[in-house]
């Protein structure tokens, strides 16, 4: 809430909304037997009134539900403790973000090590739609428009209209029947400028995450 209030534009992981009393740092929350015990049959009582206040300010909810998916993993190393399911609970918390009309964002906080055909992105949109049961049109707002809020271009970028740069992405299958349908990209335009599918070669050498 002290954050909300602060005035920021965006928060960042939905399952540290339902920690409200983390027991040192928010990032240890995740291995804490208290947040199994308090979150994993309901979420924190102070989490609807934090959710409004959101709503009230305009703030985006950077749900990051991908980076959650991997969380198991680094938890086997602590079999002393039984963790929480982070991903689940960063669902719920996102869906009730969204049944309360907070504008969320489709930020993923990692790549996709095992994947590099495609973007991380993809998996968020999915996510979004089936774990925090998002309305596909919904999620490409979220995409789009609130992606452009987040990064404070959206006089530049996130919808289709005149003196925007033409950013936009040709599929095979209609997004509105489900996200899946971003498995069918076949052309990319990045300010005007046209990428096809069939010519992407995923290598390390052509790889730009880290340029």
């Amino acid at each position: 809430m002290q954050v909300a209030e602060a005035g920021v534009d965006s928060v960042s992981h939905a399952a540290m909304l339902a920690i409200t009393d983390p027991p040192n740092t928010y990032a240890e929350s995740h291995l804490h037997p208290a947040a199994e015990e308090m979150y994993t049959n309901r979420l924190g009582p102070q989490l609807p009134g934090l959710l409004q206040e959101m709503k009230r300010r305009g703030t985006i909810l950077d749900a990051t539900l991908f980076v959650y998916k991997d969380i198991p993993a680094s938890n086997a190393k602590h079999p002393e403790i039984h963790p929480v399911d982070t991903l689940d609970l960063a669902a719920r918390a996102t869906h009730a973000a969204y049944e309360t009309g907070v504008p969320i964002s489709t930020g993923t906080d990692s790549e996709d090590e095992k994947n590099k055909d495609w973007s991380p992105l993809r998996d968020e949109l999915v996510l979004l739609q089936d774990k925090a049961g998002m309305r596909p049109e919904d999620v490409i707002h979220s995409a789009t428009a609130v992606g452009a809020r987040t990064i404070g271009q959206y006089t530049n970028l996130g919808t289709v209209e005149p003196g925007k740069l033409a950013d936009l992405v040709f599929l095979t299958k209609n997004p509105l029947d489900g996200v899946q349908a971003f498995s069918t990209v076949v052309l990319t335009v990045k300010r005007g400028n046209q990428f096809w599918r069939r010519d992407y070669e995923s290598n390390d050498k052509n790889d730009q995450a880290g340029k």
